[in-house]
């Protein structure tokens, strides 16, 4: 939970960048791995992807399974988020986010914006609701 509200605004983005590491990840070990005669390519900087990947699950996978966890054990993970979600962004830029993904990031962004505008009105009026027809009522 912590890094969902780290990541904000660019949760959902960051959570499709993650999807991405992992399967690009997997696809790279398989072709290094894989049975064939002909040997993979190897440069420098190949297993960059793996190495965010791991460095943004691991902490939040070991401390998921420890009995007395406090949310700030869980920040390490949000430099390696936050580079994923920038290279997905920047790999991303000819062909476009998917518009599933745009909505979902609009839909966090109005969320966000919306419970900005009301804090006032629950910072002076504590835990009332603001009236129900206040717009409907006419004078």
């Amino acid at each position: 939970m912590v890094v969902v509200l780290a990541m904000m605004p660019w949760t959902v983005i960051a959570v499709r960048a993650l999807v991405d590491g992992i399967q690009t990840s997997v696809a790279e070990w398989r072709l290094r791995h894989a049975s064939s005669k002909k040997p993979a390519p190897n440069r420098p900087g190949d297993a960059f992807p793996e190495f965010l990947v791991l460095w943004a699950l691991i902490p939040i996978v070991f401390f998921s399974f420890s009995q007395s966890k406090l949310p700030g054990y869980i920040l390490p993970s949000i430099p390696p988020l936050a580079i994923l979600t920038g290279d997905y962004l920047f790999r991303r830029r000819k062909p476009g986010l998917n518009r599933w993904v745009l909505l979902g990031h609009a839909v966090v962004c109005g969320i966000m914006t919306m419970f900005a505008l009301l804090l006032p009105w629950f910072v002076v009026h504590g835990h009332s609701m603001p009236p129900r027809g206040l717009w409907s009522q006419r004078d």
